[in-house]
């Protein structure tokens, strides 16, 4: 993985932690979890697979939604007001 993938993975998490009651290492724990979770599911397309088994579409891809659930994600009231 190059430097700009790692920094923002990064980045994300520590987002995502600040926005939750865990540590940075728990919501990495999170994500790697989901990725498994989907490792194990059967799936019609290989590529759906490929993207869903890998930690990137938890943190920076539309899974973020199970990782927010997941995690007990809290955006910020300035970002809640933004995305209604």
């Amino acid at each position: 993985m190059d430097f700009e993938s790692r920094d923002l993975y990064r980045d994300r998490l520590s987002k995502i932690a600040r926005h939750s009651d865990l540590t940075e290492m728990e919501v990495a724990r999170e994500a790697l979890a989901l990725a498994q979770l989907a490792r194990g599911k059967a799936y019609r397309d290989a590529r759906i697979a490929q993207r869903e088994s890998h930690v990137g579409f938890y943190l920076i891809g539309k899974g973020v939604a199970a990782l927010y659930q997941r995690v007990g994600f809290m955006p910020s009231l300035s970002r809640s007001c933004v995305t209604r």
